[in-house]
């Protein structure tokens, strides 16, 4: 499980790993089922204190995206029809990009698609934008 956080960032810790298990989860890369490290385990791995864990994965089970059974680890949940309606831009943003995976679509098609998007509707409403990628 590849998670990084950035110190630096405006967005709390909690928050940022509550969003990319969600990323992970959506991408199909944790599958519903499978265990999630302990809170002590993962704190440890990502050098931050344990409520920060613990907090993002209170979070991710009132969403549904993980739940607990009495004895044993949280385990990547099981919504009823297989995925949770997003609830968060960054929530449909992974669903988009987990649908056009499914379709056979890469991740640079996807970022391609969106940014063409946003320059071509900003255009449309008179905010001429440029945007310039460097790989």
């Amino acid at each position: 499980m590849q998670i990084s956080l950035t110190r630096s960032s405006d967005v709390p810790l909690r928050q940022q790993l509550a969003e990319q298990i969600v990323f992970l989860i959506t991408t199909g890369q944790l599958r519903t089922g499978e265990e999630m490290p302990s809170v002590r385990a993962l704190a440890r791995r990502l050098h931050v204190h344990h409520n920060t864990v613990s907090e993002a994965y209170q979070v991710l089970v009132g969403r549904d995206w993980l739940t607990r059974r009495h004895g044993s680890r949280l385990m990547v949940g099981a919504r009823k029809d297989g995925r949770a309606e997003p609830t968060s831009l960054d929530e449909l943003i992974n669903e988009s990009i987990r649908r056009a995976k499914e379709m056979g679509y890469s991740l640079e098609d996807s970022a391609a698609t969106a940014i063409f998007g946003y320059v071509h509707f900003s255009n449309r409403l008179g905010r001429r934008r440029r945007i310039i990628l460097v790989d």
